[in-house]
């Protein structure tokens, strides 16, 4: 069971890196330094992007895709 847990949260890890980092190298329209930038004055706050996140992954598969379209929504409103 650990070992699972490990598994998700060093994935999960890696996707936040992608976002937060490898992602924001070359993208014109949101670098790093505008997330660090919009979390410090707070333009967007830590729980808004763990909001998004739980809209995101519901626990009813039949709401799946509307959360994620909310949850990506979210993301995309709080970081503009």
């Amino acid at each position: 069971m650990k070992n699972m847990n490990k598994k998700i949260l060093d994935a999960w890890a890696d996707c936040l890196m992608d976002f937060f980092y490898y992602d924001r190298k070359e993208d014109e329209e949101l670098s790093t330094d505008d997330i660090e930038k919009a979390l410090k004055s707070g333009e967007v706050t830590v729980k808004q992007l763990v909001e998004a996140l739980e809209n995101a992954v519901s626990d009813t598969p039949d709401e799946e895709t509307e959360n994620m379209k909310r949850g990506n929504e979210a993301l995309e409103n709080a970081v503009k």
